[in-house]
């Protein structure tokens, strides 16, 4: 199959961009699509789309390996990453050490990691890689644009021999008292103030002080912690959404809908017009067994039922049985299973069909009757006739002639 190549060139290096159908919207997972170009001889930039959380990293570096060879893409090379269209907080921690293993296995080939149209989170994470990685012969950088990205990549490229990061010798620096309670006042805020995360920049203590990567690192827990607050209570906002969206439905419904837990058989909701129906209230019929309001045969089992219909017979508070055709479905809740009861009042079908039952009785009965009726007239014409014909005279009803001669032909 031929792909689809376009040929671009990159207005800050100038270099060629190359973009190849066959590397355009890979799916790495459900809510998850990945996107290769080519930059030059030695960048490759990827743009994902979706969500963070759901990112395959052993799937997206087998498809890096094979982009790689594929595109004739020259080692050493460096990996652009851009983060503009991908929602969630952090990729999984699992996802993380991947990716630290692949750098350290691949650090000969991939020589820089630089982000771009990244989240403040994302940018912590980065500062922290940048430690993480100061051992290794690999390069991290937290651009905050695609031209930045471009420029350091660059940059990564012209001196391999000086990628790593240089760091003051800090093995004299002087660690004061006040400079430890100003890290713990700030690490303090993780359970006194949730109102807003503390910032960096604000804190006493410069880049180059031995305590900053702790407090980089706090920032992005604390960071993480507030997404998490955020998107917990935008969860429960939509449970309590879709409870009360299916409570209506429920109640909306003109037949009677009662939901059990699974095993037990224990009501736990009713709606409206399964209460008029047994003639209780919600209050009354919640907490009580299924079989307190249902009688089946002795051999047949409630739970049996499921998927299929069964007429029954529904006991009401005044201990009336009403007919009822019933039948179950399995439910989730919340996230909890359940058990729905659909439930159809025969109350009404039956009494018509014992009408229609009354009502056919009588009409074979009325056309017995007719049907006797007839006949004994046709008798009595034809035995006129043949009185007439015995008397020599000719026959009165010509309207059972062909009846009488076969009558006659028989004897």
């Amino acid at each position: 199959m031929a792909y689809k190549q376009i040929v671009k060139i990159c207005p800050i290096s100038g270099l060629e961009i190359i973009e190849n159908d066959r590397w355009q919207n890979l799916r790495l997972a459900e809510n998850y699509l990945i996107s290769f170009r080519k930059i030059g001889d030695h960048i490759v930039d990827v743009h994902g789309y979706g969500n963070m959380g759901e990112f395959d990293a052993i799937k997206f570096q087998n498809y890096l390996d094979r982009f790689v060879i594929e595109m004739e893409i020259q080692t050493p090379f460096v990996e652009m990453r851009n983060y503009e269209d991908l929602t969630g907080i952090l990729p999984t921690k699992e996802t993380l050490q991947i990716q630290k293993d692949y750098a350290i296995d691949n650090k000969d080939r991939r020589i820089g990691f630089v982000t771009y149209n990244a989240t403040r989170a994302i940018d912590l994470l980065l500062k922290s890689a940048q430690r993480q990685y100061k051992k290794v012969n690999v390069k991290v950088f937290a651009a905050k644009d695609y031209e930045e990205a471009v420029t350091q990549s660059i940059s990564i490229l012209s001196s391999p021999e000086k990628i790593g990061y240089v760091y003051d010798d800090k093995k004299n620096y002087k660690i004061l008292a006040s400079d430890l309670e100003w890290v713990t006042l700030y690490s303090g805020q993780f359970l006194w103030e949730e109102d807003s995360l503390f910032d960096i920049e604000d804190i006493r203590i410069d880049s180059k002080h031995p305590l900053h990567g702790i407090v980089e690192n706090l920032t992005i827990i604390k960071e993480e912690l507030s997404n998490l607050r955020a998107d917990i209570r935008q969860k429960e906002k939509s449970l309590v959404e879709e409870r009360h969206q299916t409570e209506k439905i429920i109640e909306s419904l003109q037949s009677g809908i009662i939901i059990t837990e699974v095993g037990t058989q224990i009501i736990v909701d009713v709606n409206q017009t399964a209460c008029e129906m047994i003639d209780r209230s919600k209050e009354e019929l919640i907490g009580l067994n299924l079989k307190d309001i249902i009688e089946v045969e002795e051999n047949y089992n409630l739970i049996s039922s499921h998927g299929g219909l069964l007429e029954c017979r529904l006991i009401r508070k005044d201990g009336v049985k009403i007919p009822v055709k019933r039948s179950v479905i399995k439910i989730r809740l919340r996230g909890i299973p359940y058990l729905l009861e659909n439930i159809l009042d025969l109350s009404d079908e039956k009494t018509h069909e014992e009408k229609l039952q009354k009502t056919l009785a009588h009409t074979k009965q009325l056309n017995n009757l007719t049907f006797n009726r007839e006949k004994r007239i046709i008798d009595m014409k034809m035995e006129v006739n043949s009185l007439l014909k015995e008397l020599k005279r000719p026959p009165k009803y010509k309207s059972v002639l062909n009846q009488q001669r076969d009558s006659d032909e028989e004897q």
